[in-house]
């Protein structure tokens, strides 16, 4: 996809997002008429109908440039309550100490001029196409993208699973993660994230909740929550990756932010220890079974 330097610029400053290529919308209508019941015929004749009359949606380009302008606004808003602090830095960038300087560069150009620039784009694209921006909910991804997206965690949430619960049979493991999934879904999910947010799919979000004298711990990207410890409380799965349904909704957030295994951990080296033999696990298996 082609931007110029400037929408380079924001890209690098939004981190990693989801952008919509054509060939997903696509994908997306043709999973949405298969399972309406229409043959690819009635659907390419009406996909030739639909291009005569005109979209009734957005283009990838403009909805690609208001999901980033949004993104940026958000990091701006984080810097302009204080500049000194780094947390609104995407995390891949932050951790290349020559880029900081580049992204506080950036930041501060467009700082002043990124809240107008998205209001000016969601404006127009609802003043094109009234209603349509309503239908993404928040934070604003496209219904394709996050089913492909929850398809892919899923697979990968219960392969991390599967991994854990074989490391727990066959080696050592630090002694407050033996009682899995029970009271470890704070490091488990510190585990998971550090290990998602390495594979490129955007940025996973540690959240910590409380209700009553209980606590648990999840991850939580684009309105989807990733759970692999949810089986400890009774009637739920063994591993969650779907929108917040009614039994989370019950929960007061009290800590979100990036999925990271902290080096300031306690038990830094037993988790990290047991983290590696988690990941040469699935590796294995992968490649057995391909």
């Amino acid at each position: 996809m082609g931007v110029d330097q400037e929408f380079q610029q924001l890209l690098i400053l939004a981190g990693r997002p989801i952008l919509v290529e054509p060939a997903e919308r696509t994908s997306d209508l043709f999973s949405s008429g298969e399972k309406a019941g229409l043959s690819v015929h009635a659907l390419m004749d009406g996909l030739n109908r639909a291009s005569e009359l005109g979209s009734q949606a957005p283009g990838h380009y403009e909805m690609n440039r208001l999901i980033v302008y949004k993104n940026v606004s958000e990091r701006a808003a984080k810097y302009r309550n204080d500049p000194s602090d780094d947390s609104w830095m995407p995390a891949r960038e932050a951790s290349l100490r020559e880029r900081k300087g580049s992204l506080r560069a950036s930041m501060a150009h467009f700082e002043p001029i990124i809240d107008g620039m998205y209001q000016e784009k969601r404006c127009s694209i609802e003043d094109e196409y009234p209603g349509y921006l309503a239908t993404l909910g928040e934070p604003m991804i496209h219904p394709g993208l996050q089913f492909e997206l929850r398809v892919s965690l899923n697979q990968l949430a219960r392969r991390f699973r599967t991994a854990v619960e074989h490391v727990m049979k066959t080696s050592w493991v630090p002694a407050h993660l033996r009682d899995f999934p029970h009271s470890c879904c704070g490091t488990i999910s510190e585990l998971l994230g550090e290990h998602l947010n390495s594979l490129d799919m955007g940025e996973f979000n540690y959240v910590c909740s409380i209700k009553g004298r209980g606590s648990h711990a999840w991850l939580e990207i684009y309105g989807l929550v990733v759970d692999i410890t949810s089986d400890q409380f009774p009637g739920r799965p063994e591993v969650y990756v779907d929108i917040k349904d009614a039994w989370y909704a019950e929960w007061e957030e009290d800590t979100n932010h990036l999925a990271i295994h902290a080096p300031s951990a306690v038990n830094y080296t037993d988790e990290s220890k047991f983290l590696d033999q988690v990941l040469e696990y699935m590796k294995s298996s992968q490649a057995a079974s391909g």
